[in-house]
């Protein structure tokens, strides 16, 4: 990607090598707890020796000279680089105090035109060279999985470079990578520091959301008053009878988790509390198709699914819950006839399931640290003080396979008019409360206080009461404790012009880190426990676990979601729903680091282009028309006997219904009906992303980065067709931070905000297509507005 351009920085950033600034004292005695969790989105120590002070011992770390950090570096770089219009108005003088200064600073800084995202550094070339830098002799470096070839672990890592040494207004843009592969193959290693660096660098890493799961036993957590289970009839009537507190209700487990046996108070919380939604997490989590519920109850007192309706207003403005009856339907799941996506995942799903399974049986059949890579789920238990040298083989406790996750046969959605977000030609959109079996994201639970238990009665049985049937080998001196050095990085420094005192200062780009593990080597005794895993829908908690104040939750949890309908005869959702299911994976995936994505010359982060998709539901016809007829016999069942023939023939029409499909009437939980029109939407769930943008109040990266996925997806192929400010959205990030953080990060720079998160949203036009043009066509447009040569987005 040619930049003739743009201005190529003054200096050129070299990284000076100086002494680990570190101390033995980061040494540390590491027990090993290994997990067979998934790992995805958790950073890995990197292993990479650092290319200079390889050979200086522990004791001759010294710590560095004093000298500004990487933030400080960035912060100065900015302010650089910020157009003179910014930087000109009331630029401190030698009288200034230190208070003007960081006043002058921060303004500088936080102005929405100065851009914080750079490409600031240049790749020397070697004089000798010959060697021309084209696309047709490009190599690949480290790319994310949405395949563009530009992508960096951190700013560090892109470059300026020259194609042809000399000719510096002939340059481009690269990633340190991709030009160390170029330089390699090339012969050409002139610029070792930098070779260096690009060996060091992070692979891309999958980044997941804040832990679901962990934000619902948060949720569950909050103090009430008394946390009980209550007795009641399997229908929910009847009077409810205070019991002890870990006293389950007879009969468990409920056939259902929505059984109302399965609640215990204060559960289950009325939809829509005024003090209770910032309780409720946002779902944000990718979910294959195969795990959505097939079956999903609508709760809709307000009649909103029926979009034919003045649905904007209504003659009560609390929308309290408890004043309307709760009108159900059902719906089912609508699969797509073709899922490229869903099948790669469930391969994907089997591949992972047989691999632990594989390792699984592979360390019990030889139980050795030859095998660490591949260790299964368990414990280390040390069996005697662990010190460097000899040691005999410790023991491995091998937890079991954790259970295969299954499909939610049933999900609960409630909608009020309290929740709506928005609409338009084609739809309206509502935050809605999804209620689905808790253990569909919340993992089940294994005990250590019972595998404990467990491994000394094993120990009991396999060795002898004094130990006098334990094999001998396992008092053999036949392993050994080792130091393992698990990272060892020299510090990186850099000198630069600070561009508000005018004087040199230096910069510690990266700090010195040495750190080492005493780690086992050798045979181990390998027992495989026979706790399983715990899940309250199935069984109750063991005698641990119950002992616990929060072990009493329901078997159901609420998160919150984007319900969309449509309007009648409108087919853009159905367009939509389809157009989710043949979206590529990565659309929906947030990886580390950064990407340049034509025609962009600054770097953008590799978070999610779509929200995510929650599955597509329309009305199951024959579900409603077997509610409609039990709730119509239980009213025929309380009526008088006395009706005539006419009267009972007339009652079982509307219990019938229309065979076409069409419904006259919606039915409630207590039995009543109300009258409403013929028409239920069908319902698009997908992840509430925010709020749309409002490109005045974008910083200058934001700008970018809203760009980045209309580019992104149209790398892919696919045309948008209503590019516009309403379908961009943003929410506080990063998503993978508590949200507290993310709340605190939304105020940061004079109110610009950092770290939010973007998406693209409406699809219903979309379409993927080899036709250029259009896609051209809306790329300029979007370009226009970005670079400051056309209009603004269209609201």
């Amino acid at each position: 990607m040619s930049s003739d351009h743009q201005t190529v920085p003054d200096y050129v950033f070299s990284p000076e090598r100086s002494s680990i600034d570190s101390t033995h004292s980061n040494v540390s005695l590491v027990l090993e707890c290994i997990s067979s969790k998934s790992s995805q989105g958790k950073k890995k120590e990197s292993s990479t020796n650092a290319p200079t002070a390889a050979d200086k011992s522990p004791s001759e770390v010294k710590e560095s000279d004093a000298a500004m950090g990487y933030q400080r570096f960035l912060e100065d770089l900015a302010i650089t680089h910020a157009d003179t219009e910014i930087t000109s108005i009331g630029k401190p003088n030698a009288s200034s105090t230190p208070e003007e200064i960081e006043a002058y600073r921060q303004r500088v800084l936080n102005h929405r035109d100065t851009r914080r995202r750079l490409v600031f550094q240049r790749w020397p070339r070697d004089p000798e060279s010959k060697n021309i830098i084209k696309p047709e002799n490009s190599l690949l470096g480290k790319m994310a999985p949405n395949g563009l070839q530009l992508w960096g672990a951190t700013l560090n890592d892109f470059y300026i470079v020259s194609r042809v040494h000399g000719l510096d207004n002939l340059h481009t843009h690269s990633t340190g990578s991709k030009l160390a592969a170029w330089m390699k193959a090339h012969g050409e290693t002139y610029a070792a520091d930098h070779l260096a660096m690009a060996e060091q660098e992070a692979e891309p890493e999958l980044i997941l959301p804040c832990d679901i799961g962990r934000l619902i036993k948060d949720s569950e957590r909050i103090p009430f008053e008394k946390k009980t289970w209550s007795k009641a009839n399997p229908d929910g009537k009847g009077k409810e009878v205070q019991r002890d507190d870990t006293d389950l209700p007879e009969h468990w487990p409920p056939t259902s988790p929505f059984d109302p046996i399965a609640y215990p108070s204060p559960w289950p919380i009325k939809p829509f509390s005024g003090n209770f939604p910032r309780r409720i997490p946002t779902l944000q989590q990718y979910i294959p198709q195969f795990f959505l519920p097939a079956k999903l109850v609508v709760h809709d007192p307000w009649m909103l699914l029926d979009t034919g309706r003045k649905n904007d207003t209504y003659e009560d403005t609390d929308y309290d819950w408890d004043t309307k009856e709760d009108i159900i339907h059902i719906y089912s799941l609508q699969a797509p006839q073709k899922d490229e996506r869903g099948a790669a995942d469930r391969t994907d799903l089997d591949n992972g399931l047989a691999k632990r399974s594989l390792d699984h049986a592979n360390f019990l059949r030889d139980p050795h640290t030859k095998h660490r890579d591949n260790f299964p789920s368990g414990y280390f238990v040390h069996t005697e003080h662990v010190k460097e040298g000899p040691t005999k083989p410790p023991i491995y406790i091998v937890l079991p396979l954790p259970p295969n996750r299954e499909r939610a046969p049933e999900a609960h959605l409630y909608i009020s008019p309290a929740g709506k977000i928005g609409e338009g030609n084609h739809s309206y959109v509502y935050r809605a409360e999804l209620e689905i079996p808790r253990n569909q994201l919340v993992s089940e639970e294994i005990c250590d206080q019972c595998v404990f238990e467990d491994l000394e009665k094993r120990l009991v049985e396999e060795d002898g009461k004094d130990g006098e049937k334990r094999d001998p080998k396992w008092d053999e001196l036949s392993g050994r404790y080792e130091w393992h050095v698990t990272k060892k990085r020299t510090a990186e420094e850099t000198s630069m012009v600070d561009p508000v005192t005018g004087k040199v200062t230096r910069y510690q780009i990266a700090k010195a880190e040495f750190k080492e593990k005493l780690q086992y080597e050798g045979p181990i005794r390998a027992i495989e426990s026979r706790v399983q895993y715990q899940d309250l829908s199935k069984a109750a908690y063991c005698v641990h676990l119950r002992s616990s104040p929060h072990s009493i939750h329901p078997l159901t949890s609420k998160v919150h979601v984007a319900a969309k309908l449509s309007m009648q005869n409108d087919r853009h959702l159905e367009s939509e729903a389809r157009n989710y299911h043949a979206f590529p994976r990565h659309f929906f995936q947030h990886w580390s680091g950064y990407n340049i994505v034509r025609p962009l010359h600054t770097p953008v982060p590799v978070g999610p282009v779509v929200p995510q998709f929650y599955g597509y539901y329309a009305v199951d016809q024959e579900e409603e028309k077997k509610l409609r007829g039990r709730q119509a016999e239980e009213e025929l069942n309380e009526e008088d006997n006395g009706m005539n023939d006419a009267q009972k023939q007339d009652a079982q029409s509307d219990v019938d219904g229309d065979s076409s499909g069409r419904r006259s009437s919606a039915c409630s939980t207590d039995g009543n009906q109300a009258s409403v029109s013929d028409y239920l939407s069908p319902i698009l769930l997908i992840e509430d992303c925010g709020k749309s943008i409002e490109i005045s109040k974008l910083s200058a990266d934001d700008r970018n980065e809203c760009a980045s996925l209309v580019y992104r997806f149209h790398e892919e192929g696919w045309w948008h067709g209503s590019v516009a400010q309403r379908n961009i959205v943003k929410q506080p990030g990063p998503l993978s931070a508590w949200p507290l953080e993310r709340h605190c990060n939304a105020r940061e720079r004079g109110g610009l905000g950092k770290d939010w998160s973007f998406r693209l949203i409406d699809f219903g036009r979309s379409r993927k297509t080899t036709n250029g043009s259009d896609l051209c066509a809306e790329a300029s447009e979007v370009t226009g507005w970005v670079f400051g040569y056309g209009n603004h987005l269209r609201a």
